[in-house]
């Protein structure tokens, strides 16, 4: 869609899957966004986990040849899509955000999406100013933790305990260890550790105790940190100290390969995960918050 306004070109792409090129170049736009609003929120670009990966999830708006504005939809659930977005500073209050949303609307209804999640952070101080408009209700609240590279973190020794990267033979265990650790969630734990297993840019970590698998750990490596999620223990070996040794154990192993910060993201609610997390080396950078919209 190409629109002529106060003799600038604007126009709007949408994309199902993005090139190096274009990652490199939203990633740099959300950079130089998150700078001026000192906020920090990692963004996945990919579309590994969607649900429907033929889906658009991609949407930019651009003036002239500069990028003025980015919107995207993660949407790995068949009912909530998440969206996040981004627009110049010397942009805001032009339309571009409200642009991007109704693109971005018109794409998921066609695929039946029931409600919006948009993630934002607390630093952002315009949030309500955007949102002003929308029927959103508080979701919830989540800390992104970040530990820094380099230091290392001290490891319990626990005889019997390894960590290795996934086989390919053990990705059904997995998944019931994910399915019973997130029991109550909305949670496809067998796509999940499939797709992760198979994302060149993915890491998958398994946790053994005298060579049974107790527990595992994801990791995307595409972004600016290395970003951990779906951390988890099988519940009948919780308690026994496995989940921080699994834990620091993936930080020092991350920092001896790569030369960037670790992060993950952790519900403010969780009580037991948050001082896990602080035990490793995680320090609060910022607060996510969540709004919910139904279509």
């Amino acid at each position: 869609m190409i629109e002529e306004k106060g003799g600038k070109t604007e126009r709007m792409e949408s994309y199902n899957i993005l090139n190096e090129t274009q990652r490199e170049e939203i990633q740099n736009f959300i950079d130089r966004c998150s700078a001026f609003d000192h906020t920090c929120q990692e963004v996945y670009l990919g579309n590994e986990f969607n649900v429907y990966p033929e889906m658009k999830t991609f949407f930019l708006e651009r003036e002239g040849e500069n990028l003025a504005g980015f919107l995207y939809l993660y949407a790995d659930h068949e009912t909530t899509a998440e969206i996040s977005a981004w627009v110049h500073p010397e942009k805001r209050r032009s339309g571009i955000f409200t642009r991007l949303f109704e693109e971005a609307v018109l794409e998921i209804k066609k695929y039946s999406y029931k409600k919006v999640l948009f993630k934002t952070e607390k630093a952002f101080s315009d949030v309500n100013k955007v949102l002003a408009g929308y029927p959103v209700n508080l979701s919830h609240k989540e800390y992104h933790m970040v530990a820094d590279n380099g230091s290392g973190v001290t490891e319990k020794d626990i005889p019997g305990f390894s960590l290795r990267e996934a086989q390919e033979k053990e990705l059904g265990q997995l998944a019931e260890i994910m399915k019973a650790a997130f029991a109550g969630e909305e949670f496809e734990a067998d796509v999940h550790v499939r797709t992760t297993f198979r994302t060149e840019k993915a890491l998958l970590f398994t946790a053994l105790y005298q060579n049974t698998p107790v527990g595992c750990v994801s990791v995307d490596t595409s972004g600016r940190r290395n970003y951990l999620y779906a951390l988890c223990i099988d519940p009948k070996y919780q308690g026994n100290g496995y989940g921080r040794k699994m834990l620091c154990r993936t930080v020092n192993l991350l920092a001896r390969l790569y030369d960037k910060e670790v992060s993950l993201d952790v519900d403010e609610e969780n009580k037991t995960a948050i001082p896990l997390y602080q035990s490793c080396g995680f320090r609060q950078a910022s607060e996510l918050v969540y709004y919910a919209m139904d279509l």
